[in-house]
């Protein structure tokens, strides 16, 4: 219970850092390449064309969204990742909590809270607080995956949607999101475990079916 006490607090601190004056931020600098996408373009075209300028194409399908049905705004351009930040601040400190001590766990997650980094990630219309959740998500989930037994398909199927989104949202994040193919593949490899080499071989084949689906058009 004390654990959980210190880390509500701790969050509650990252919380306010993330929240400090958001709804007071105007668009600066790359914010304003989605907008520029929005002006020109329908869901067709933007979910076909990454464009000339750095925009994120799923990201930019929800502002169309919301602004055709409730209207855009600057922090309806923020809240996903407003909503990633805040939810980093709880999800990685109870997984680190598995392999670390309570005190180690709580000072991580101190620096989470404070890092300026992320509280930056967080305010901004851009999609790194997204694929910093969703590719860290992903290489737990595929380590899961690559030491689970019969029911590997669980951390298997979480990977496949993080791995994607993930890249979707950045395709920058996909060299990040697909090393374990790499590192895992060569490890099983040189222990001769041919059944998870077999595992690996299907999930890395569905994982390149969804990445086509979504980034080849």
């Amino acid at each position: 219970r004390v654990f959980y006490l210190f880390l509500l607090v701790i969050a509650a601190i990252g919380v306010y850092f993330r929240l400090d004056q958001v709804f007071l931020q105007v668009l600066l600098d790359d914010e304003w390449h989605a907008v520029h996408q929005l002006l020109n373009k329908g869901p067709v075209e933007l979910f076909l064309t990454i464009g000339q300028a750095d925009f994120s194409i799923p990201l930019t399908l929800l502002y169309w969204l919301q602004m055709k049905w409730i209207g855009l705004s600057e922090f309806g351009m923020r809240w996903p990742m407003v909503v990633a930040g805040i939810a980093t601040l709880i999800i990685l400190p109870l997984y680190a909590r598995r392999f670390l001590s309570e005190q180690t766990t709580l000072l991580f997650a101190a620096l989470l809270a404070i890092s300026p980094v992320l509280v930056l990630y967080s305010r901004m219309a851009r999609p790194y607080a997204l694929t910093l959740l969703l590719a860290l998500i992903a290489l737990a989930a595929f380590q899961r995956f690559f030491r689970a037994g019969k029911h590997a398909w669980k951390p298997a199927l979480v990977y496949w949607f993080c791995s994607i989104s993930c890249t979707w949202l950045h395709l920058v994040s996909m060299p990040l999101v697909l090393a374990p193919f790499v590192t895992l593949g060569i490890t099983a490899l040189l222990r001769r475990d041919w059944k998870m080499v077999g595992r690996i071989f299907w999930l890395g084949l569905a994982t390149l079916a969804g990445l086509l689906a979504l980034v080849l058009p």
